[in-house]
């Protein structure tokens, strides 16, 4: 499995296998169509050489059949019965013009005696008894015809076969034989004009054996009566097939040929066609070689592509996976690496022109990034105050080291004179600040185009630009050729956009306005929690003072302290009944604060003991504790009852202690009568 994923994951494994998937089959069909014609051209080849012997030992076996015939049709003459040499002269001097391929026609007597023969020319080297021939043996016993085995002729001095008929007398005598030689030159020149008419077919052989497997003809005359050892293969020669076939083989001089066996019907001979293989399967062998030639380019193309494929395009690509994994992971790239990949980057093609987009893609994710950043800090800084003017003025110094611009402003509506003015800025002049007025009802104002676009708006270049016909000469006094105005998003503050000038003619690109946008947004946020904190914060104060105009009106006196004993506030009534200033008790500890009012009642030890009671048994318990002692207060004696109470917090947690003076005094002036 994990082998697939990898397989899966690398592309020039993928390649590769679309390349086998390509090729493959093409080069299996290659070799099954190259297998098919060959077998095709094989037996085209052999069926052809099969016809060739068949017809050469066709018509071998006519011309051996026609002289048979004749050697037949001369043992029927009376002459020839009778053994009449006179009677015979004429006849067989016939035979021999009516047949140009017979060399002697001649006569033997029951002893194989020669009787007679024509031509009557020299007498035979061996002298006059044949019995001692093959031929005339088998004549003893045979009543048909017969083909000797070939020889020389030791009349004519030839190499000839005989067509031999014995003749049997009508009372069952053998009476000798009549025979009539055929030159085996004529039947080589007939393989040899065959031969020739199949100049095309190189290599082409063919020889006609006798039943002793003598050579009986053959284009060169030299190799009649020869062994056939001499031309075919020993192995071939004592497996000669009985019956028509083909089959190849080395022949005695190395060279492997086709050899093709047709017999001779009736008279044991057989014709064998050969050729060099070569030559016979040319065709094939081309194709073959031509289906390996094939198939080699396209390996070699597939080598040369895969090669190239991998230099080119795979390597670039390895080289540039962890490098834009890199730049995705925002991860530093090694000095060796971004070598590599810009050498890659100064490729013309599209390998290149990726690296370099990439490279591109980089350094603006880089930007991005230090964007964000900036943002993030921008964001910080922003929120750091509540104070709606030190936003303003924050928002304009962080703006400026985003953008790296040197003339800036924001603007913001003026309720009360109903037009937009500048509240913060940078990079501009006192007077243009303080003179520029931006009426809503302007149609040709860039800022309130923004406004009612709720988008950014840009004029490019202010001398050009049409819509800015009006303010262009004031443009011209403050020096800036382009402006962009991007509204922030407000609900309680008073509608406010940024702008943005430059000097010269300027086409602000989309990231400018997205990232100003982004901005904006963060802006909008700080200026919304600045106003509404100084509105808060105004009517927590409104509140603050009358919740402390209520408290210092109370006629009773209170204490409130933290859970370390320290005095958090006392109103008025403990300031005057201890005799210390309100400042000078939020100093001290609840003890001193206690000690300061017992020192003023009638009897301070026992006052004292009864506070120290009370604040131990408030200690204990979370209920409520009291007691009462009697005060000199003003000139005259006042009965007071302290109380104390736990302060909690709204999850019911104490964070203090309450201590309230009731004055309880019998009908005294200061409390209420009802």
């Amino acid at each position: 499995m994990r082998r697939w994923f990898g397989f899966h994951r690398d592309l020039g494994f993928q390649l590769l296998a679309l390349y086998l998937l390509l090729i493959v089959p093409f080069l299996i069909t290659l070799l099954v169509f190259n297998r098919l014609v060959s077998t095709r051209t094989r037996a085209d080849v052999e069926a052809n050489d099969l016809s060739l012997a068949r017809s050469i030992a066709q018509e071998t076996g006519t011309r051996i059949g026609d002289a048979l015939q004749a050697a037949a049709g001369l043992s029927t003459y009376r002459a020839v019965i009778n053994n009449d040499p006179a009677g015979m002269e004429s006849l067989f001097k016939i035979t021999l013009d009516m047949r140009p391929d017979a060399s002697l026609v001649y006569r033997l007597d029951a002893n194989g005696i020669m009787s007679y023969h024509y031509p009557p020319g020299p007498s035979s080297t061996v002298g006059e008894d044949f019995s001692f021939r093959e031929y005339f043996q088998r004549s003893l016993q045979s009543t048909l015809p017969l083909i000797s085995q070939g020889r020389i002729s030791p009349t004519t001095n030839q190499a000839v076969a005989t067509a031999v008929m014995p003749i049997w007398l009508a009372d069952g005598a053998f009476s000798g034989v009549a025979g009539i030689n055929l030159k085996l030159e004529s039947l080589s020149s007939t393989l040899a004009a065959i031969i020739s008419e199949h100049q095309a077919e190189e290599g082409l052989q063919i020889i006609i054996l006798d039943s002793d497997n003598k050579i009986i003809a053959y284009p060169e005359p030299d190799m009649l009566l020869h062994p056939a050892e001499e031309i075919l293969p020993e192995s071939y020669i004592s497996a000669i097939p009985l019956e028509t076939s083909s089959t190849h083989t080395a022949a005695p001089d190395g060279v492997e040929k086709l050899y093709t066996f047709a017999p001779i019907p009736k008279i044991n001979w057989s014709v064998i066609v050969s050729r060099p293989t070569s030559a016979a399967f040319q065709t094939g062998i081309i194709l073959q070689q031509i289906t390996q030639i094939a198939a080699a380019t396209f390996i070699l193309i597939g080598l040369f592509f895969w090669g190239t494929l991998s230099i080119r395009v795979i390597r670039s690509l390895e080289q540039l996976a962890p490098i834009s994994q890199a730049i995705g992971m925002n991860q530093p790239i090694s000095l060796e690496e971004r070598t590599q990949i810009e050498k890659v980057a100064q490729r013309t093609d599209q390998i290149g022109r990726l690296i370099r987009s990439i490279l591109r893609m980089e350094g603006s994710i880089a930007d991005r990034l230090k964007e964000q950043a900036t943002l993030l800090e921008t964001s910080t800084a922003v929120v750091s105050s509540l104070d709606l003017q030190t936003v303003l003025d924050r928002i304009l110094e962080q703006m400026g080291r985003l953008l790296q611009i040197q003339m800036y402003a924001i603007v913001q509506l003026d309720p009360e004179k109903e037009a937009f003015r500048i509240r913060a800025s940078r990079g501009l002049s006192k007077r243009f600040t303080e003179q520029l007025t931006i009426l809503p009802s302007e149609p040709d104002s860039v800022t309130m185009r923004a406004m009612r676009a709720r988008e950014p708006i840009f004029v490019s270049d202010t001398e050009s630009d049409p819509s800015y016909i009006n303010r262009r000469a004031l443009a011209r006094s403050e020096g800036y050729r382009a402006l962009l105005a991007v509204p922030l998003n407000t609900k309680h503050a008073p509608k406010t956009a940024l702008l943005i000038f430059h000097r010269a003619p300027h086409e602000f690109s989309y990231n400018e306005i997205q990232l100003l946008s982004s901005f904006a947004n963060q802006a909008s946020m700080a200026i919304e929690n600045a106003i509404l904190f100084e509105r808060s914060d105004m009517r927590l104060q409104e509140q603050s003072r009358r919740l402390e105009a209520l408290i210092q009106s109370m006629e009773d006196g209170l204490i409130l302290s933290n859970l370390n004993g320290r005095v958090i506030y006392a109103n008025r009534r403990i300031s005057e009944l201890t005799a210390a200033p309100q400042t000078e008790l939020a100093e001290l500890s609840i003890n001193d604060v206690l000690s300061l009012l017992s020192a003023k009642t009638a009897d301070p030890p026992k006052t004292s003991q009864q506070i120290r009671d009370l604040l131990e048994k408030k200690s204990q318990t979370t209920s409520e504790a009291a007691c009462e002692f009697d005060c000199d207060f003003q000139g005259r004696r006042i009965h007071l009852r302290l109380e104390s109470f736990d302060v909690m917090d709204a999850h019911n947690i104490p964070f203090g202690l309450e201590l309230l003076l009731h004055d309880v005094s019998p009908l005294s002036p200061t409390r209420p009568t009802g």
